[in-house]
């Protein structure tokens, strides 16, 4: 749910923060303040995952509401293209364009078997007409 920004930035905090309290345990004088650097920092990594955390949630809330809540619509697959200028693990995401409505509608994917969709010339979009934001069912 956090990612792996937000899973590494957990781990250095703890390891940051164990670091600290050892080395203001083990080291007199300089340990106190070596100690209270490692645990500041430590403390700040900490507080960054949880704000990664607490955002992800709130994102995985409001695109669950809008799949409940949301109009749900047939669109017609236009296109599926590669971006080529982003790379993760040596992987491109994909972009599924779709158009329902006289509206196109642009969903990114990683990871996905691209030709799961190329028997396919529909899929469902959710659509929040207040907000004017939409989800795109990949997994549909």
């Amino acid at each position: 749910m956090i990612g792996i920004a937000g899973l590494t930035l957990g781990i250095l905090g703890v390891a940051f923060t164990l670091v600290g309290l050892i080395s203001y345990a083990a080291i007199p004088g300089l340990g106190m303040l070596l100690g209270g650097i490692f645990v500041l920092i430590g403390v700040v990594f900490l507080l960054m995952t949880m704000l990664l955390t607490r955002s992800a949630k709130r994102f995985e809330k409001k695109m669950m509401d809008i799949v409940i809540q949301g109009r749900k619509v047939e669109a017609n697959i236009i296109e599926i293209r590669q971006n080529t200028m982003i790379s993760v693990n040596r992987r491109h995401p994909y972009y599924l364009v779709c158009e329902a409505e006289g509206q196109l509608f642009e969903s990114e994917y990683f990871y996905q078997d691209v030709h799961r969709f190329d028997e396919r010339e529909t899929i469902d979009v959710y659509i929040d007409d207040q907000s004017h934001d939409y989800v795109v069912d990949l997994d549909s």
